[in-house]
């Protein structure tokens, strides 16, 4: 049993691992305005709050919840994006702390085809009903 320590605030909750160890959950912070999502064991680096990564916040997502991690680094889960929820996928590329500027392209374009699929479930929702 390993102790991940918090985000400042007084719990965490693990949700998933990898085989390489990185480890995928949520804690409160020091300000506890609710869990934030966290990743372990990444680049060498302790705890990363996922929630204020710079394309997380620029492409406006909040309340991240990780879900599951898989042997790339990727990290899985749902958040809040324009009042929806919505699934994610963060790479480790996105996770970098100084992120490239190909990494807001990238997540830039994946938000818009999760933006484009969403709309399209929704209209196609809409004439099934």
């Amino acid at each position: 049993m390993i102790d991940l320590g918090t985000l400042g605030g007084d719990y965490s909750h693990a949700r998933a691992i990898n085989d390489f160890g990185q480890v995928v959950g949520t804690s409160n912070t020091i300000e506890a305005n609710g869990p934030h999502a966290f990743l372990t064991g990444h680049n060498g680096v302790g705890m990363i709050d996922l929630s204020i990564l710079e394309p997380v916040i620029a492409a406006g997502w909040t309340q991240l919840t990780p879900y599951s991690i898989n042997n790339k680094g990727q990290v899985f889960g749902y958040g809040v994006l324009r009042g929806n929820y919505v699934a994610f996928l963060l790479t480790p590329s996105e996770i970098s702390p100084i992120p490239e500027p190909s990494t807001y392209a990238m997540l830039l374009a994946g938000l818009g085809v999760l933006g484009f699929s969403l709309k399209r479930q929704t209209k196609s929702s809409l004439f099934n009903a």
